[in-house]
Formats: C-alpha cells, sequence, structure tokens
C-alpha cells in the first residue's frame, strides 16, 4: 500500500535504525473520522509504531489521540532567532571553533551517542537505548557526510569538545540548528553557547533572515543557551507514539 502523503508517510530513517517499520501522521490536528481511517490505513501497512505531532493549544486533536491510545511521549519547543537582533559574543578563552569534516566522526561519535537522553525515543520505553544512540550517531555522520550544510565544531585542550549542525540555504529565508552537542567533560565551559553563536554567525554569512532549534520541553538546560544567545518561543507541540 502507498502511503498518501497528505495523511501519513513512512520513517525510512527510523525503520532502518530501529528495525521497525514507523508510519507518521502528516496532520498536526485530527479528527475522529480522520484518527479511525488513518490508523486503519497504518495497520493494513504493518506499521509497527505511529509517530504524531500535535499543536499543543488543540484539546479535541489532544483527546482524539488519548482515544486512540496515542501516549504523550515529548513536549517539542521550536525557538527562533532573528539574524537582524543579534550581537554575536565570541567564544570564551581556550575554545576555538572550526569546520567539521567526516574524518571528525570518531571523535565526536561518544558526543553524539550519550548527549540526546531527553528526546522522545528515550522516554519512550519501547525503544532499546543502545539504538537510541545509534540514531543520533547516524545523523551526525550523516550530516559529516553533507547531509547539513555546515558542521561546525569547538576545539579545547586539543581535544573536539562539541558540536553544531547548521541547515539553511538563500532560498529558504530560515536557517535550522538541527545537532548540538558537547562532550561531557567540557560542559559548563561555554563550548554550547559558543557552538550556538558560531552558528548564528554562519546563518548571517549565509545571509538568512534567521534560524530555528527544536529542544524538548524538559530541556530546560538547552532552552537557556539558546534564550541567552537571543532566540525565542516560537511554537510549542506534542509528540505521541502509538505502539500496534
Amino acid at each position: 500500500m502507498e502511503a498518501p502523503d497528505a495523511l501519513w508517510r513512512p520513517v525510512d530513517w527510523d525503520e532502518s535504525v530501529f528495525g521497525l517499520r514507523t508510519a507518521r501522521i502528516a496532520l498536526t490536528t485530527l479528527s475522529r473520522d480522520q484518527a479511525a481511517a488513518i490508523l486503519a490505513e497504518i495497520r493494513s501497512w504493518g506499521a509497527a509504531v505511529v509517530h504524531l505531532l500535535l499543536e499543543s493549544d488543540d484539546d479535541v486533536s489532544v483527546r482524539v489521540a488519548e482515544e486512540h491510545g496515542f501516549h504523550l511521549v515529548d513536549v517539542r519547543v521550536t525557538l527562533r532567532w532573528r539574524t537582524a537582533d543579534a550581537a554575536l559574543a565570541g567564544p570564551p578563552v581556550g575554545v576555538s571553533i572550526r569546520r567539521g569534516v567526516p574524518e571528525d566522526l570518531g571523535a565526536l561519535e561518544a558526543t553524539a551517542r550519550t548527549s540526546y537522553d531527553r528526546t522522545r525515543y528515550y522516554h519512550d520505553p519501547r525503544y532499546p537505548r543502545d539504538r537510541c544512540g545509534d540514531l543520533y550517531a547516524r545523523w551526525l555522520s550523516w550530516s559529516l557526510e553533507g547531509g547539513a550544510d555546515r558542521v561546525l565544531v569547538a576545539q579545547k585542550e586539543g581535544a573536539a569538545a562539541g558540536y553544531v549542525t547548521c541547515h539553511g540555504k538563500p532560498e529558504d529565508g530560515d536557517g535550522s540548528i538541527g545537532l548540538l552537542g558537547v562532550d561531557p567533560a567540557f560542559r559548563g565551559a561555554g563550548v554550547a553557547s559558543a557552538l550556538v553563536g558560531a552558528a548564528q554567525a554562519f546563518f548571517q554569512g549565509v545571509p538568512l533572515s534567521g534560524a530555528t532549534v527544536v529542544t524538548q520541553g524538559r530541556n530546560v538546560e538547552a532552552q537557556k543557551v539558546y534564550e541567552r544567545a537571543g532566540f525565542r518561543a516560537h511554537r510549542v507541540q506534542l509528540w505521541y507514539h502509538l505502539w500496534l
């Protein structure tokens, strides 16, 4: 069965990582009739798990999701920054920023595997912990191999201390930060803020009108890093999973 693009679609990336046939409902508001029809198609397709992202202020859709057995796994917070607002600070003493290359994966992979334990995959107990780490390691590898428009790496004490992946082309208007990760040994030393500032400088140079970043409602520390850099809350949504 071919998934109708307007209603749901397969998530090939997740299937390749977890070995589970995964579908995502493409709507952010959901009526009872839509939910029943879409889930019937997805069940026929053979999905093991269904992902659903809803607007946080849509109580009707939330109730529909709950009635069908969806479980809340994350509050998705999107923050936005405008390049016109920026007064960018340079990295702290002892931290330098350079462009990432594929050969950096070896030094950065462990950070990717251990930096995202507040994401929805880790907070859904049906996903194996080691496979969750695989997902982010593969995401970083894909970014370094050209999937991101720019990967920036922070150097401190001669080591790769962290990274940020940047996406954005002039015709896009807004860019976006994909992954931000800091080696645990260098956290609290201003590395995350330095990487965010370097990403902002990249977006200004493209040039782009602004940039967005997504984090978790439970990840208050990340929100503070972005807010200090001038990002402001832009949208709040709810991630749900349904296991079939």
